[in-house]
């Protein structure tokens, strides 16, 4: 087993993705930082990335109201409020296959 592969077993690596914003009629790419679970091939590669989720270009016009963040294959409920997207933690994120 490589160093990398022990390092991202133990310990998820933080990582920038794009990420698609659905909702409301509307869509766009943006930039998340999330977790890296795992690896192409693993047992976790549906789970491939793990909360916390932060949106790291949350500037848009888009009004207040729960989303969809698309991140790989995988989809997480998104809340923006006063302007702001808020991170999605890891004890409430649901992905859904």
């Amino acid at each position: 087993m490589s160093t990398f592969q022990i390092h991202s077993r133990n310990c998820p690596e933080e990582c920038l993705r794009p990420a698609l914003i659905r909702g409301y009629g509307r869509q766009r790419i943006c930039i998340v930082i999330a977790f890296k679970n795992g690896n192409y091939g693993d047992p976790s590669w549906e789970q491939l990335f793990t909360p916390p989720i932060r949106i790291r270009d949350g500037n848009d016009d888009f009004e207040d109201g729960h989303y969809e963040l698309v991140l790989g294959a995988q989809i997480f409920q998104l809340t923006k409020s006063a302007g702001n997207y808020q991170e999605i933690p890891a004890l409430m994120a649901v992905a859904v296959k």
